[in-house]
């Protein structure tokens, strides 16, 4: 299917919010894209605009194998909200349809 992908930057591993997120975690850096990868393609097909998620800090971590993690994503300014309403700010930007669109 056309929406089966997701858009990521080719500097995406140099971002600093990537950098935070492993020095936070003291993880290396491929480890957080590939997992900000699996969350954003599940982000994608679950929701229309990365916005208003029903699932919780906890599960995140859960469902990435890497506790910390969506804390690590909030102080880096790529989550937000409360458990049950969570946000991925500018998800839009690069993935939905509208997005999607646009880069195609």
């Amino acid at each position: 299917m056309a929406e089966d992908w997701i858009k990521i930057r080719v500097d995406l591993i140099d971002d600093p919010a990537v950098i935070s997120i492993s020095e936070e975690l003291d993880m290396d850096d491929f480890s957080v894209v590939g997992r900000l990868v699996k969350l954003w393609s599940w982000a994608d097909k679950h929701s229309v605009n990365g916005n208003a998620l029903c699932v919780t800090r906890m599960w995140i971590d859960r469902y990435i194998n890497r506790t910390g993690f969506a804390n690590a994503m909030e102080n880096a300014g790529w989550l937000r909200g409360d458990d049950g309403e969570i946000s991925l700010p500018n998800f839009e930007r690069h993935n939905g349809n509208s997005a999607k669109k646009r880069a195609e």
